[in-house]
């Protein structure tokens, strides 16, 4: 290989400039974790997908919970916790494949980029150990296990996912003509806050009541997304400014905490008219909302923008805090309809 490639001993070529080869290390397959126990050849896919980090995921995931628990309330006849629970799996298993896929679409169209930036320049794309041809094979089979599993959980929810693989199809172009590509990326993470909706029989467009209510969970999340992918984002700040990526941060560079604190505020404030169209007791307010908003808070205070640690540390546990400590609110509410 020349000076602007070499060779991992996995076989797998590594794109990297004269100057910065040497603060770059190569790639070598993982020694320890779940990488560690899978075969050489699923390797490059299962990293592709994001295999053994499972936040996004989960953060995916987030929203169908809390619209199911929403929509639940807001039925004639709630389900039942069992078949809550089933329903909640499905979701859950939509929504790992959905990240799956949207890591894929992502890691596609921005290989180039990720070869420019110190993070992203080993993930399987930028390193050339996937073909283009197989990674978009790959996608395809994605869609289709995605669209398999919401025809199965519900007919009707096949066409609800619709919408959100368009907006999902969209996102990698947003970075590259706006440096609001996490607004995007909201508006399809946040999906989930209508799928709940019909994965467990209630249509949330049967009543404005239903409708509204909706409407504002949907909205509190994507301000969510956009809050924690702005933390996401922070690592690769001085990568992103030379490589002429756009984002937030960039945007409101040395203003981020305002920013975030200012997102906080509206994401509580959203969920607060959606506990008064369902009618929610005190407890809603209690966890959902203060519970949810002290988290936001500890982790807007506590983050360090300028650490890349500190950033993932935050983004992967904070929010998930977060999202437990608001799932609670939504849980006690359901369990007050049965």
């Amino acid at each position: 290989m020349n000076s602007h490639g070499t060779k991992s001993r996995a076989g797998h070529q590594i794109y990297s400039s004269p100057e910065n080869t040497a603060k770059v290390p190569t790639y070598s397959a993982p020694l320890t974790g779940l990488l560690s126990l899978l075969p050489e050849q699923w390797l490059p896919y299962a990293e592709l997908i994001r295999l053994d980090k499972p936040a996004g995921g989960i953060y995916l995931y987030f929203p169908s919970l809390f619209s199911s628990l929403l929509a639940s309330s807001c039925a004639p006849i709630p389900p039942s916790p069992s078949k809550l629970a089933w329903v909640n799996l499905w979701l859950f298993l939509a929504a790992m494949i959905y990240r799956s896929l949207a890591c894929t679409w992502n890691d596609i169209l921005d290989r180039d980029i990720d070869r420019k930036v110190t993070r992203t320049r080993l993930r399987p794309m930028a390193r050339g150990a996937i073909s283009v041809e197989k990674a978009v094979a790959f996608t395809l089979l994605q869609v289709a296990s995605g669209s398999v599993l919401a025809y199965r959980l519900k007919p009707i929810c096949f066409y609800y996912t619709l919408p959100f693989l368009v907006i999902l199809g969209f996102y990698p172009y947003g970075k590259r003509i706006t440096f609001y590509p996490s607004m995007i990326l909201g508006f399809g993470w946040a999906w989930g806050a209508v799928m709940g909706f019909p994965a467990v029989g209630v249509d949330p467009l049967s009543s404005t009541t239903t409708t509204q209510a909706m409407s504002y969970l949907y909205a509190s999340n994507i301000v969510w997304c956009i809050l924690y992918d702005t933390i996401y984002s922070h690592q690769d700040f001085e990568d992103d400014k030379l490589s002429g990526v756009k984002s937030i941060p960039i945007k409101f560079e040395g203003q981020t905490k305002r920013l975030l604190a200012t997102l906080a505020v509206l994401q509580i404030a959203l969920l607060i008219p959606c506990g008064r169209l369902i009618d929610a007791s005190r407890w809603y307010y209690v966890g959902t909302c203060m519970g949810g908003g002290l988290t936001l808070a500890l982790m807007i205070v506590a983050v360090d923008l300028k650490q890349p640690k500190s950033c993932m540390w935050w983004f992967k546990w904070g929010s998930l805090i977060t999202g437990w400590v608001m799932s609670t609110g939504f849980l006690y509410e359901y369990s007050q309809h049965l």
